[in-house]
């Protein structure tokens, strides 16, 4: 039985169990560190944004803060391993008999979109 619930996104689950598709969006200097920039990051997949502090020239991470998108976090101390992710969205998602089905109903899905 999982402990991942239904209505639990299958973006966040693609995250979960993939990890991010971070989009870089810049660098900005932290106000009164004068040896301090911030990284600003996106995740393309499901909106996590990420700050990591860096020294000024960029060669040493100091720390990374997070800010996430409602419904994405799990209570603290119960969020199950990311092999349990894989296997909540794998129960979600559609399994393709070969990959030719597979890349033709990718096709149908953008011929659809346009």
């Amino acid at each position: 039985m999982s402990v991942i619930a239904d209505d639990y996104s299958v973006e966040f689950l693609k995250c979960r169990s993939h990890g991010h598709p971070w989009d870089f969006i810049g660098y900005f200097r932290l106000e009164g560190f004068l040896n301090h920039i911030v990284q600003e990051s996106v995740c393309l997949r499901c909106g996590l944004q990420r700050e990591t502090e860096l020294s000024a020239d960029g060669e040493k991470r100091i720390a990374a803060y997070y800010r996430y998108p409602h419904g994405y976090q799990m209570q603290p101390g119960k969020s199950p391993p990311k092999a349990e992710f894989r296997r909540a969205l794998v129960s979600r998602t559609p399994v393709y008999g070969s990959a030719a089905e597979l890349h033709a109903a990718q096709q149908d899905r953008v011929a659809g979109s346009e």
